[in-house]
């Protein structure tokens, strides 16, 4: 596993973050404002993420909508009903005017205004209101989102900065949110509502977040993911997380997945836990993901 994977660890446990992470892994990259900022900040801080570029987009002030279909308007009447044509020019005698004006039967041009066949050449195109009559060069523009259309000058502009996985990390974040949707999956598995970053009050009244809360008719599965890049940092992890473990509210099974292997958790809280404490384990978090498929927590804990 990449060093630091402990120091990691608190940022992995946020769902929002995982999401983030797992769609960053699917398209590429993220910007700021497909994803909370801190989220993306806090990533990006713990060396997972990089800033790799910062962009300017418009936005809709009162919706936050970023993506538009855009809508030309008539600048005098308002009307959508629009056209569009080739303005050209006689090269002969110089009369600039729409496409239309200069085609005969046949697709002959002829200058309206010296009435010869005509040399012409095409210097731009030209907007024309079907609703109004008039003629113009540019229409006003409309930002339409969501069935709201709002005048393109009133968008704001806003800068998104884009964040892709920072070198070397991506098989870690792989591993790590296999494990978590491993997880997740094996405690559905046995029927149970699953419920992530849930806080649960032990037996102190003080109130614990676990990485998952499972719900059934059985008891109450607490579950947390504890990962180290060595033993002794796979203890110091879960050091820092003892105390919900001893305050668990009684009746509960506590599931504690470890990566890597390690006695040292299971002696820690064996015979003082006042749940059910299981353990599954693995070298690292893709052996560990693999392990949950040996799960039952139908069975009585060995």
């Amino acid at each position: 596993m990449q060093p630091g994977i402990s120091l990691r660890m608190e940022a992995y446990r946020r769902p929002e973050a995982r999401d983030a992470l797992s769609r960053i892994l699917r398209e590429g990259g993220a910007y700021s404002t497909d994803h909370p900022a801190e989220i993306l900040r806090e990533l990006s801080e713990l060396g997972i993420l990089r800033e790799v570029a910062r962009e300017s987009w418009m936005r809709d002030p009162g919706t936050g909508a970023t993506s538009f279909t855009l809508r030309p308007s008539c600048p005098y009447c308002g009307s959508f009903s629009l056209g569009k044509e080739d303005l050209l020019e006689h090269v002969g005698c110089g009369y600039v005017g729409r496409a239309s004006e200069f085609m005969r039967d046949g697709g002959c041009a002829v200058c309206p205004r010296c009435g010869r066949p005509a040399e012409v050449r095409r210097i731009g195109s030209w907007f024309y209101c079907r609703s109004c009559g008039r003629s113009f060069h540019s229409p006003r523009i409309f930002a339409s989102s969501g069935g709201k259309a709002i005048p393109a000058e009133d968008l704001e502009l806003v800068e998104a900065a884009r964040y892709e996985l920072a070198p070397g990390i991506a098989d870690e974040v792989r591993g790590v949110l296999s494990l978590y949707s491993s997880l997740e999956g094996r405690l559905r598995s046995f029927g149970y509502s699953v419920e992530p970053a849930r806080a649960i009050t032990g037996t102190s009244g003080v109130r614990h977040v676990f990485d998952f809360v499972a719900l059934g008719e059985g008891p109450m599965v607490l579950a947390d993911v504890i990962l180290g890049e060595s033993e002794q940092m796979l203890l110091a992890n879960l050091l820092g997380r003892v105390i919900r473990y001893l305050d668990a509210p009684r009746g509960s099974t506590l599931l504690l997945v470890l990566a890597p292997r390690s006695d040292l958790p299971k002696q820690l809280l064996r015979g003082c836990c006042p749940g059910s404490l299981r353990t599954v384990e693995g070298e690292d978090p893709e052996e560990a993901a693999a392990a949950l498929g040996a799960l039952d927590l139908r069975a009585n804990p060995g």
